[in-house]
């Protein structure tokens, strides 16, 4: 009759319902976003990268956040396409500080925490040749919001339109992103 009971109780706490993780533990860093235009799908990297791995055969999302000059912080995903592609996304160029920063792709050259810059290369070869994307996209114009910024993670949103270098050289208006969120853990890197 013990056996039983003790079967009854082990299968009763079996059946229980989880509470989810606990209440200290850190999110997996994360980057996701939907894209449309010339190539439409959604961007999903989630995960910290695995030290020593070949970026491009892994995915991820980081956070570096530069000691040197600039000061500024940008996020790093790479996402696995199948066996043989990744897609990978540089958000850049942006001050390490909670706030809106504008992509303004026309009145900015690309560099420093004032000048924002989102860049999308969409089915990267990861075998070794010659990395040319498919489709090489940047925002014209956008926002980023960094709405937490803390000495170990930077949470925020993000959206925009611009255009696309196809593989073929045709450069391609109409790229947008919508629905972009991010969640990271930040790696200290000196430059």
């Amino acid at each position: 009759m013990r056996a039983p009971a003790l079967l009854l109780l082990l299968l009763a706490a079996c059946s229980t319902e989880s509470t989810g993780p606990d209440a200290g533990a850190v999110p997996a860093p994360v980057l996701r976003f939907t894209y449309a235009g010339p190539e439409s799908g959604s961007f999903v990297a989630e995960g910290a990268p695995v030290p020593g791995a070949p970026q491009l055969q892994q995915t991820f999302a980081q956070g570096r956040r530069s000691l040197g000059t600039h000061r500024d912080f940008e996020i790093l995903a790479v996402a696995r396409r199948g066996a043989s592609a990744a897609d990978l996304v540089t958000i850049g160029g942006l001050p390490q500080a909670v706030g809106t920063h504008v992509v303004d792709a026309r009145a900015c050259d690309g560099s420093g925490p004032s000048c924002p810059r989102v860049l999308v290369g969409l089915d990267l070869p990861t075998d070794g040749r010659a990395a040319q994307a498919r489709a090489s996209c940047s925002l014209e114009t956008g926002t980023v919001r960094i709405t937490t910024w803390s000495s170990t993670r930077a949470v925020g949103v993000l959206s925009g339109t611009g255009r696309c270098t196809m593989i073929d050289g045709r450069v391609v208006d109409g790229f947008r992103i919508t629905d972009g969120r991010f969640d990271v853990a930040l790696t200290d890197v000196r430059s």
